[in-house]
């Protein structure tokens, strides 16, 4: 589970989140969409805002905190891949 700065959505007892939501990280990273025990898991949105990668999102799938299945990757220049990941490799 992130160390969320903001998390919009629901957390079980134990504060792991799950079903829709929304988390703000420290590092200004934020992630959009399904949470299953904590962990990203379904379809949603990751925007990079840290330095290496900022301005590059990720729209697609996600199993266990990993992108994983169908996505679309958009590099901030514009450059986009588009097709199937696993664990978190195209």
């Amino acid at each position: 589970m992130p160390d969320a700065q903001e998390f919009e959505g629901f957390a079980d007892v134990d504060g792991k989140f799950n079903g829709p939501g929304v988390v703000i990280l420290p590092s200004g990273n934020t992630y959009e969409g399904g949470w299953l025990n904590g962990l990203k898991h379904g379809t949603g949105r990751f925007v990079w805002a840290s330095a290496k990668h900022r301005g590059d999102f990720y729209d697609g799938q996600y199993v266990e905190d990993k992108m994983q299945g169908f996505g679309r990757y958009t590099w901030a220049n514009g450059d986009k891949y588009e097709g199937y990941w696993e664990n978190d490799n195209r």
